[in-house]
């Protein structure tokens, strides 16, 4: 199991690297569509992420019910156990 801080850094580097988000901008309480502009393609991409490097699918409602990155941390962190 990791740990919140590992989850945080995964996803960090995924939406750095992959879609080519700012680090500066990748605070916990980012909200995914107004300040990091996430389109719900993006979204898709997140639940992709999360089967590939987590090993569970989240469910639609979950993944556009998620309004900051820390959402995304805590459905994780939840599902990493």
């Amino acid at each position: 199991m990791m740990t919140r801080s590992e989850i945080e850094q995964q996803v960090i580097a995924f939406l750095r690297d992959t879609l080519q988000l700012d680090e500066a901008q990748l605070v916990s309480s980012a909200n995914l569509k107004a300040d990091l502009g996430l389109t719900s393609l993006d979204m898709q991409e997140i639940m992709m992420f999360c089967k590939n490097t987590f090993g569970f699918l989240p469910t639609r409602r979950e993944i556009f019910t998620m309004n900051t990155l820390n959402d995304v941390y805590t459905l994780i962190n939840q599902k990493n156990i």
